[in-house]
């Protein structure tokens, strides 16, 4: 196999993982949309965001050597700063006219960079390394950043019901339609900085990490016992969009263990041209999947209240969160 051929097959391996995880957010954001709790998604919600860091580190850089800061700034305007500001700006007056709600807030929220937290952290992430790395880059260098910012990340969350007044009041600081994100996802941003750095790490180490069929069966049922336990006996829990955790190193033990099958399935199953799409499209998909469901509620809704109407016997409530 050349050096083309595995170039090609790498991409191929990230789509595939990209657009796994990409289902699992339509699966999650289904449930919330259309269910009280979580039937399935409790299984993944621990990696199926985690992962989408840990990939983005690993595409962030080949060698922390060669890493160019006005190159990734083209890259996060081009490949992040554009598509959030159209998609967002686009939305803006009917997410007013769906939710009836304030469209100055959904306004001031665009402008603070809250509105589509995800690729907010993802583009906040490469910046904030490019930034590091781009002066005498060093592992060690690394490694103390990204130490120093998840202790702060994860101090917030402890003191962040003790926000002054002033600030928790503030529209343009604290939003009340998305709560507990600060300007920026910032402090989502600290929490989730170790998964973006693992990425970094696995790929320069990539090469000499060998799993074979029976250590993947051994992660899955790793994985799969610590949920069970957790679940039963611990109760930790993940929602990193309002910034709540319970038991964040354990939510991270399992949430690694989880990208990692992941990972480790896309390597060996990285051929499936619907799956590939979405993952080389998965930004555009992420935009739109919320999209799709608020709308396919709303028809299931009207369909459903017809029936109700004109009696048409056995109805199907669909709720909204």
């Amino acid at each position: 196999m050349n050096k083309s051929d595995v170039l090609i097959e790498r991409k191929e391996w990230i789509d595939w993982a990209r657009g796994v995880l990409m289902f699992l957010v339509f699966v999650y954001h289904s449930e919330v949309y259309y269910g009280d709790g979580h039937t399935w998604s409790w299984t993944f919600a621990p990696f199926f965001l985690t992962g989408f860091f840990f990939i983005s580190g690993y595409l962030f850089c080949k060698d922390i050597n060669t890493v160019s800061l006005a190159k990734k700034c083209k890259s996060v305007v081009k490949g992040i700063l554009i598509p959030y500001l159209f998609f967002t700006v686009l939305f803006i007056l009917p997410k007013a006219l769906y939710y009836q709600t304030d469209i100055n807030q959904l306004t001031i929220d665009v402008v603070m960079f809250r509105a589509s937290w995800f690729v907010v952290v993802i583009g906040l992430l490469q910046l904030v390394y490019a930034f590091v790395l781009h002066k005498n880059p060093s592992n060690i260098k690394l490694h103390v950043v990204t130490v120093t910012m998840f202790a702060i990340g994860y101090l917030s969350v402890f003191f962040y019901e003790d926000l002054p007044l002033w600030v928790s009041n503030s529209a343009w600081l604290q939003s009340p339609m998305l709560p507990n994100r600060f300007p920026f996802c910032l402090n989502i941003a600290l929490v989730m900085c170790p998964f973006f750095y693992l990425g970094i790490v696995y790929r320069q180490i990539e090469s000499r990490i060998k799993i074979s069929f029976g250590g993947l069966v051994a992660i899955i049922a790793a994985y799969i016992t610590i949920m069970i336990v957790d679940k039963q006996c611990i109760g930790s829990s993940i929602t990193v969009v309002t910034h709540k955790y319970v038991n964040l190193p354990l939510v991270y033990l399992y949430g690694l263990l989880g990208t990692m099958v992941v990972i480790e399935i896309s390597k060996k199953i990285y051929k499936f041209k619907f799956i590939n799409y979405i993952g080389k499209h998965s930004i555009l998909f992420y935009f739109l999947n919320g999209v799709a469901l608020q709308f396919t509620t709303k028809i299931a809704n009207i369909i459903t209240n017809n029936t109700n109407i004109n009696g048409g016997g056995y109805c199907i409530s669909i709720k909204q969160k």
